[in-house]
């Protein structure tokens, strides 16, 4: 085998032209492509769908939280409605509670009738309680049978807020009643 110059000649010029880049109508002269909507070198693919994708959902928080924020509410006033009815329930129950252990210790005091005993009991009760009612009403279940005597006490507590008074009215009665061992002499 004969080397033959013009072949290499031509073949390492071949070898030249193939590796240069063709003029393309896409690109400028910086190599970036020039079609909208297309990636330009180096740009990431995900960055375009992020664009894209958020040019498409932008209202889409609002309407989500105009559509929560009703249901929000109403469970943050049902949340108040329900502390604010147990608190004052736990209140009657400690005032009742207190009032039937006043009359257990002093129902057998000398000089004790169920009247003044009656009226050191309302006394207490109205001490014991922070939110009361002018309708508070409080009721003894005398004379003592069976050594037991009952207090009944019954305070109305208004609501806070639009939710409690919509399910329960502008009022919920909170009744209690507490027993306590009397031993009359």
């Amino acid at each position: 085998m004969q080397h033959d110059p013009d072949r290499t000649q031509n073949a390492s010029s071949a070898s030249v032209i193939s590796h240069e880049r063709a003029p393309d109508n896409t690109e400028n002269s910086r190599g970036y492509s020039s079609v909208p909507g297309y990636p330009k070198n180096g740009e990431n693919l995900m960055k375009i769908f992020l664009k894209i994708k958020n040019k498409a959902e932008s209202g889409q928080a609002l309407a989500e939280f105009a559509i929560c924020l009703p249901l929000l509410i109403l469970i943050l006033c049902g949340i108040l409605d329900f502390g604010w009815v147990y608190m004052n329930e736990y209140e009657v129950n400690h005032a009742t509670y207190e009032a039937a252990r006043y009359a257990s210790i002093h129902i057998s005091d000398e000089g004790m009738t169920t009247a003044i005993l009656e009226n050191n009991m309302r006394v207490l009760i109205n001490e014991n309680l922070t939110h009361k009612d002018s309708s508070l009403s409080v009721a003894f279940d005398w004379p003592v049978s069976d050594g037991i005597a009952k207090v009944t006490v019954t305070n109305p507590v208004h609501m806070l807020t639009f939710v409690g008074m919509t399910f329960f009215g502008s009022s919920f009665p909170i009744t209690v009643q507490n027993a306590f061992f009397a031993q009359v002499s």
